[in-house]
């Protein structure tokens, strides 16, 4: 396992965890948009993927209630390496800069950045910003 952790690609899980959360600031640098510009957009029009990512962003809370009860850390890991596959999946599958729906599209990666900071703060890592 340390020898995975080493690695440098998709392999190592803390590594495609951060890469999802630098990709995610690497599009608000692109947009003309700021996280903080995002606050009143609502998710009228985002498709059925944006609201996936958005309701699998806001588990956060039931997934770290879930591990504290059971003393199951690897709950909280298995979550954000999901997470992290749902932003992939999203990002490869939508136009997210440009599109109709780029400010709820943002909205949603916004969210699932947050998720993202949160649970690698609670296991001691600092989200990277670029990679």
């Amino acid at each position: 396992m340390l020898e995975l952790l080493k690695n440098q690609d998709s392999s190592n899980p803390i590594f495609y965890i951060n890469y999802a959360h630098a990709r995610i600031n690497q599009v608000f640098e692109k947009s003309q948009h700021s996280i903080e510009n995002l606050d009143k957009v609502k998710f009228e029009n985002i498709n059925q993927d944006g609201l996936n990512l958005v309701y699998e962003s806001l588990l956060l809370d039931a997934i770290l209630e879930d591990a504290f009860d059971k003393r199951d850390m690897q709950k909280i890991t298995d979550y954000l390496y999901n997470l992290a596959n749902s932003v992939h999946r999203f990002y490869n599958d939508h136009q997210v800069i440009g599109s109709d729906t780029e400010s709820e599209n943002l909205k949603a990666l916004s969210m699932a950045a947050l998720s993202i900071r949160v649970g690698l703060s609670l296991l001691g890592i600092t989200a990277k910003e670029k990679m």
